[in-house]
């Protein structure tokens, strides 16, 4: 079977975000949301990568980036809900959630 027949497939199956970032070469790091926190403090990536950022909590979340170079806004997550993020240009981002204002992970991107 052809590469592009297992994505259309594996769409129809639900897997369809993970096989078509490994269809695309395009890599990604998974950040929890759990206990109104991300899992972690900081992270770093190349331009192009992606953070997929999955709610485990109990409670809605919504993502936000603001910089004169790189802005994004989320609609609000529940739980379950996965958002993927990709970061296009080099610098120092910190995300944020508009629910959670103590949330904040520090992104570094790499050309």
């Amino acid at each position: 079977m052809a590469p592009f027949h297992i994505v259309i497939a594996a769409f129809c199956c639900g897997f369809g975000v993970q096989l078509a970032l490994a269809a695309h070469g395009t890599s990604h790091v998974v950040v929890r949301q759990i206990k109104r926190n991300f899992d972690r403090s900081e992270v770093s990536l190349n331009v192009g990568e992606i953070i997929r950022f999955t709610n485990e909590d109990e409670f809605l979340h919504q993502i936000y980036v603001e910089s004169k170079d790189f802005s994004f806004d989320s609609d609000e997550k529940g739980p379950g809900e996965e958002l993927d993020v990709e970061f296009p240009v080099p610098g120092h981002f910190t995300v944020r959630c508009g629910i959670h204002p103590r949330m904040g992970l520090d992104v570094s991107v790499e050309k």
